[in-house]
C-alpha cells in the first residue's frame, strides 16, 4: 500500500515539475516577443 502511494507522489512531483518548465518557458518566450516590440 505505501509503495503505491510513494509512486503516485512521485508522479504528481514530476508532473508538477514539467508544467512548472512548460511555464518558465512561456515567461521567457513572452519576455522576448515583448523585447522584440521594443527593438522594432
Amino acid at each position: 500500500m505505501k509503495g503505491i502511494e510513494i509512486e503516485r507522489l512521485a508522479r504528481i512531483h514530476d508532473f508538477h515539475e514539467e508544467t512548472t518548465v512548460a511555464h518558465m518557458m512561456n515567461e521567457v518566450h513572452d519576455k522576448l516577443k515583448f523585447t522584440d516590440y521594443i527593438q522594432f
